[in-house]
């Protein structure tokens, strides 16, 4: 703000010397630069307001932010337990963010789980999801086809298939978190989602 305060004042006299012709008395010459030091000074008082406005603006902001964090987190606590409490089911997109119970599963395994969701998959023509292993209660998978659904499927049917293959397999008590072995992309990343939130 000093900056520009500098740069307006010298501005100003530059002005004063070059472009405008000299007051012929230091008596005009004072009253001049009076003038011009009050429009610094008028300047200076309206960035500090702008300034001050941001600033409030920026707190708002934060505050909204923190709360949002907090909404999210109790909401994916609270999906998180609902899945686990309905136990093995098939879960599938939705017109929300996340996924709704689609089918209960009776004598589950993850390969069963698997194979109910691709059949899903195939068709709304989604790419398949490929489960490569379990290590330390995290299913490890990748999908047919990672362009599709990092890509072309949109932030939401992206978050969408994500959810599905997360949600289901989380519902086994042997899986906590799915692995997502893919290639980044504008809507889609590789990363660890957990239904109380993802590691990545």
């Amino acid at each position: 703000m000093f900056y520009r305060v500098f740069i307006l004042l010298v501005t100003g006299l530059v002005l004063f010397g070059c472009d405008r012709p000299k007051p012929e008395t230091p008596e005009s010459q004072l009253a001049f630069l009076e003038s011009e030091l009050k429009k610094i000074k008028n300047e200076n008082t309206k960035l500090k307001k702008e300034n001050k406005d941001i600033q409030n603006s920026l707190e708002q902001l934060s505050s909204q932010y923190v709360n949002l964090k907090i909404k999210n987190k109790e909401l994916r606590a609270w999906s998180g337990e609902l899945a686990k409490r309905l136990g093995p089911y098939i879960w599938y997109y939705s017109q929300y963010d996340k996924p709704l119970p689609h089918e209960s599963i009776s004598n589950p395994n993850p390969g069963k789980m698997i194979e109910k969701l691709n059949a899903l998959f195939k068709i709304s023509k989604s790419p398949e999801v490929i489960l490569l292993k379990i290590e330390q209660n995290t299913a490890h998978v990748k999908v047919s086809d990672q362009e599709q659904l990092t890509q072309r499927m949109g932030s939401s049917g992206a978050a969408g298939y994500i959810n599905s293959v997360a949600y289901s397999l989380c519902s086994l008590k042997e899986i906590e978190c799915v692995y997502f072995d893919i290639e980044q992309g504008d809507h889609a990343f590789p990363g660890t989602y957990c239904l109380w939130g993802p590691s990545y």
